[in-house]
């Protein structure tokens, strides 16, 4: 007669993450002859492509002095097919008058699953025509986890100047004179404009 195995764990155990692995169970046996029993337990991973895929296999053998034998067998899949989460406020969609007025952002993520979240940051600027006319400013962020599993973010921000440079400095509209030789002489305007970049003056 077979020993007989207690306390069992559940033959099928899945996971998402290598932390979540149960301890291992405190299985107990029994044997209805009295004399020496073998106990053993043995444990094997098959490892898959991350430190959060793989299968767990746990193995527990009573062997009786007369060669009787019990086996439980239990399985641990460990998946970790979670994405990733934002953990700060994401840039919104923006339109702003200048280049200048673009500001920096920075995002964070974190995951489930232990292990580092890596964030890529791309940039791309499509020109319009002319600095601040029209260009569009494309970000990208991609958070992605020990296992591959990712998020992305886009930001597009708009740049479209629609605001007039305004002169300084400006003569009377309307001079009235009584000789050609009192025409006054040209005055020397200033102009100034709410974004960088080279602004003609036409006279």
């Amino acid at each position: 007669q077979d020993p007989v195995l207690g306390n069992l764990p559940a033959a099928t155990v899945n996971v998402v993450c290598a932390e979540d692995v149960p301890a291992v169970a405190a299985v107990t046996y029994t044997d209805n002859c009295q004399g020496t029993v073998d106990f053993d337990f043995n444990e094997t991973i098959l490892q898959g492509d991350c430190d959060h895929r793989f299968t767990l296999i746990r193995t527990w053998t009573a062997t009786d002095f007369a060669g009787n034998s019990a086996q439980f067998v239990q399985t641990i899949n460990v998946n970790d097919n979670v994405l990733p989460t934002w953990t700060s406020a994401l840039p919104a969609n923006v339109t702003v008058q200048c280049g200048e007025d673009v500001q920096p952002a920075t995002v964070t993520a974190s995951d489930n699953c232990a292990g580092a979240v890596q964030i890529e940051f791309n940039e791309t600027l499509l020109p319009g025509a002319g600095p601040n006319d029209g260009a569009t400013l494309t970000r990208v962020w991609t958070a992605s986890d020990v296992c591959g599993n990712s998020i992305q973010h886009t930001q597009v921000i708009t740049i479209n100047d629609t605001q007039d440079p305004v002169l300084g400095n400006l003569p009377a509209a309307t001079v009235n004179v009584v000789c050609a030789e009192d025409v006054p002489a040209v005055e020397e305007e200033t102009y100034t404009d709410n974004s960088q970049g080279t602004v003609d003056i036409d006279f």
